[in-house]
């Protein structure tokens, strides 16, 4: 678990914690599973995001935490990494322009969605990531939707 504010997006305004589940082969750039990834964010506040918040939030995340891990090398535009959220009933559905910056810092597009589920005074937030053809989606997605309110973090 990482505390909010999350030390590399100091920007996101949220108190909580961000949960994070990788499958195996997460960091390979052979493996299926290459950047398939489920995460949650068990905040304090309400967080109720829009599509256009949500995807500024997204972006300044991904942006913080690829610059960080990159460090000096400087092998990617950070300003080229966005993500991108539409409304789509009670989720959202994403798309994330990346760099690997734990790898090659090959470009990398994601595509999943978000939830967000009221907890009392806080929030649930719930995302699933992964390339299109990534074969692990589905798992993914049961991991995310393992995430509840008021729950000890899924292992």
């Amino acid at each position: 678990m990482i505390p909010f504010p999350l030390p590399f997006a100091k920007q996101l305004a949220h108190r909580g914690v961000e949960e994070l589940r990788f499958p195996p082969g997460f960091m390979d750039a052979k493996s299926d599973a290459r950047w398939s990834y489920a995460f949650a964010w068990r905040l304090d506040d309400p967080a109720k995001l829009d599509a256009a918040a949500l995807a500024g939030e997204l972006t300044a995340y991904f942006r913080g935490l690829l610059t960080e891990v990159d460090g000096d090398k400087h092998r990617f535009a950070p300003d080229e990494i966005a993500v991108r959220a539409t409304a789509d009933g009670d989720r959202f559905t994403l798309t994330a322009h990346i760099f690997d910056a734990f790898g090659d810092a090959a470009p990398i597009d994601l595509a999943g969605d978000a939830r967000r589920t009221p907890c009392g005074e806080g929030s649930l937030w719930t995302f699933v990531l992964a390339p299109a053809n990534s074969a692990r989606r589905a798992q993914l997605d049961t991991l995310g939707g393992q995430a509840a309110c008021g729950q000890p973090p899924v292992k």
